[in-house]
């Protein structure tokens, strides 16, 4: 079997380990929990169908206790720094003022579905 391929295994074993661990917990402790849970979940998707790992990378991992652990604690220490959420929120008030901002055509055309009101009576002009 190869390194790449024994990787594998110990991070899907892991995984097993945490979805084991997991299915005993109250549901009131998974959902403070859930965190840790996204990390751990993060972490094996990325290593296993995403990033492509060099040779270098795969020996270290397997000397590793537990490599899904180790991965998954450096991405909760990324997740802490919670001032990417100003960015997020950012993106998310960008879109409120563009739903907000409407073109010139848009304010025309509900000027024109607006009930027409009656004028008010013309002056007569005077004529001299």
């Amino acid at each position: 079997m190869d390194k790449c391929q024994q990787l594998y295994d110990r991070l899907d074993a892991g995984l097993q380990g945490h979805l084991s661990a997991w299915s005993k917990l109250p549901p009131d402790t998974l959902v403070m929990q859930s965190r840790e849970i996204t990390a751990i979940r993060d972490a094996h998707e990325y290593l296993t169908e995403t990033h492509g790992l060099e040779p270098e990378e795969v020996d270290y991992l397997l000397s590793l206790n537990d490599p899904l652990q180790a991965v998954a604690d450096k991405w909760m220490e990324r997740m802490g720094d919670l001032s990417d959420f100003s960015f997020a929120l950012d993106d998310l008030f960008q879109h409120m003022e563009t739903q907000e901002k409407k073109s010139v055509l848009g304010k025309l055309r509900e000027k024109a579905a607006e009930p027409s009101k009656p004028s008010a009576p013309a002056r007569e002009q005077e004529v001299r």
